[in-house]
């Protein structure tokens, strides 16, 4: 229940800032608000930006979605993530987002709704 509670009050604040850049009609603005929504709702801190997420984990070497997304700024950027870290930002964060939540989520969603195919895929693997 807490850690339902912080992930609402994190996507209200970044929620807010996103709606304030809109009444106001300033396009800059908007779009950082809109990267700090998007953060929010994928469980990160509502102050800290995707890119920066995102290059704190290719830092601590993450090969998954961070390394693809940086390497796909840096066609455009170089060196987009590292440059844009927010070194004071991401302490509000609620789950780190790497291959092995996303993998363990998975497998625990196929298990739970298809336990024969599961153990079948297990035997078979093993």
């Amino acid at each position: 229940m807490i850690l339902f509670t912080r992930y609402l009050k994190n996507i209200l604040i970044a929620g807010m800032g996103l709606l304030e850049s809109i009444f106001k009609l300033k396009p800059l603005p908007m779009l950082y608000n809109l990267d700090l929504f998007a953060n929010a709702v994928w469980f990160g801190d509502p102050q800290e930006t995707i890119s920066s997420r995102a290059g704190k984990l290719v830092l601590a070497g993450d090969r998954g979605f961070a390394y693809v997304l940086c390497r796909i700024l840096h066609l455009f950027d170089a060196s987009h993530c590292r440059k844009n870290i927010q070194r004071n930002e991401g302490s509000d964060e609620l789950i780190v987002l790497d291959r092995g939540v996303v993998i363990g989520s998975l497998v625990a969603v196929f298990f739970y709704h298809y336990p024969e195919l599961f153990f079948s895929v297990v035997e078979y693997l093993l």
